[in-house]
């Protein structure tokens, strides 16, 4: 079978899903189903084994039935795949399964950032209070959130509660400062980026070729507003930039300035 092929299958599949989906989860998820599985799943599956602390994988957890039952034993289901680097947090959100965030963001506030920019992303208010009122954001991710649901007709009820919960607005940088950035930024060895200006604010190109909106956290460093764990840091040298500091995780690359735009 081909790769379009392929894209088609899963296309089809998904298509399908979504019309039974509604009907599979009342029957999937009804009172005798759940002791079904419990009683002749579950329990012969782990059965002598202590499940307390142990890593387990839940992929694809769908709406959270397994994920319940895990966490009830104790288990660890935090640990990621080794091929999408996701976890049970990340195929809940993907999937909109707002119950069984609640159940994983009970156990561990880790991914509570991921749950307030999913919720802001997609406008889903379920998940901006779950994050919300578990009360372990942190004020960068609230201003995050801010600026990411500014100019969102969808998000005006988002905006409420996040002014409400004390976010505020990013650090405004002048247009000078902004535009002084913009050029191309290359790694020796590593990724290239094009930094541009646009309605006063910052944008990198580079990122899977997506041309993301970046938020000021100081005058010379910058996040992305889509995700975190990634900042850009302009470095300047007799008042002019050189090049800037390109930090994922632990791990910064030195990018150089090679093309400044006008």
């Amino acid at each position: 079978m081909s790769s379009v092929e392929l894209c088609l299958s899963d296309r089809q599949q998904q298509a399908h899903y979504d019309t039974i989906s509604a009907d599979y989860e009342a029957h999937y998820s009804d009172e005798w189903s759940l002791e079904y599985r419990r009683r002749f799943i579950y329990e012969p599956m782990f059965a002598g084994l202590d499940l307390s602390g142990m890593k387990i994988l839940d992929a694809m957890c769908g709406s959270g039935q397994t994920t319940e039952y895990l966490l009830a034993r104790g288990a660890d289901v935090k640990v990621k795949d080794t091929f999408y680097q996701a976890s049970a947090m990340t195929w809940a959100l993907n999937g909109k399964h707002v119950e069984v965030v609640r159940l994983l963001l009970e156990k561990s506030t880790d991914d509570v950032e991921d749950i307030l920019m999913e919720g802001t992303n997609e406008s889903n208010l379920e998940l901006v209070k779950l994050a919300l009122d578990s009360g372990a954001l942190k004020p960068q991710s609230l201003t995050v959130a801010l600026a990411a649901s500014e100019g969102n007709e969808k998000n005006a009820a988002i905006l409420e509660m996040l002014k409400k919960a004390g976010a505020q607005p990013p650090l405004a940088i002048d247009a000078a400062t902004l535009q002084s950035y913009a050029g191309k930024y290359k790694g020796d060895p590593g990724p290239e980026f094009t930094i541009t200006t646009k309605d006063g604010k910052l944008f990198a190109t580079g990122f899977g070729r997506q041309n993301l909106a970046l938020m000021p956290l100081d005058k010379t460093t910058f996040r992305p507003l889509a995700f975190g764990g990634v900042t850009l840091t302009f470095n300047l040298e007799a008042g002019k930039v050189s090049g800037m500091a390109f930090k994922q995780g632990q791990n910064t690359t030195q990018m150089k300035r090679i093309e400044v735009q006008p």
